[in-house]
């Protein structure tokens, strides 16, 4: 037989009514995935055939999940790296000498959006992160020096 194993655990109350069937356990699982998965109700010639068509409709299934999911998550991480670029920008542009640059927790707090996903949005468009001591806070500061970066990366989206 060709095809992959797949183990799977069920209760007890299941499999009392699996063995009632009188099929080999196997058999009624990929029946069932057969049913499940909706496929023609024409009995396949082989198991091979069977597990060809369950493996074709699974493939099928994730394909279209994942397209689905990228389309989605490349709209919202345009979104997200605009949002988090004008953060910044805004807190940059309008900086008073005395206060200190952003850092990446204000950020988060500000956009909403979670810290690894503003650092990942600041490593996409080269933006760097300095550690330094400002006013006796050590933090990792997003510099003036930076704003340049920034402007252009607003600019290209």
């Amino acid at each position: 037989m060709v095809g992959t194993f797949i183990g799977v655990r069920v209760d007890d109350s299941l499999l009392e009514k699996i063995d009632g069937i009188g099929l080999p356990r196997a058999e009624v699982l990929r029946l069932a995935l057969h049913k499940f998965l909706e496929l023609p109700w024409e009995v396949p010639s082989s198991e091979a055939e069977l597990d060809a068509r369950i493996d074709s409709h699974i493939l099928q299934f994730y394909q279209d999940k994942a397209v689905a999911l990228k389309s989605v998550s490349q709209s919202n991480k345009t979104d997200r790296d605009l949002l988090v670029l004008r953060a910044i920008r805004d807190h940059l542009e309008g900086m008073d000498p005395d206060l200190n640059p952003p850092t990446v927790p204000e950020i988060v707090e500000e956009t909403g959006i979670s810290e690894i996903e503003v650092g990942l949005v600041l490593k996409r468009h080269g933006i760097r992160k300095t550690r330094r001591v400002i006013n006796g806070r050590r933090a990792r500061y997003i510099l003036p020096d930076q704003l340049s970066t920034i402007i252009s990366a607003l600019e290209g989206d």
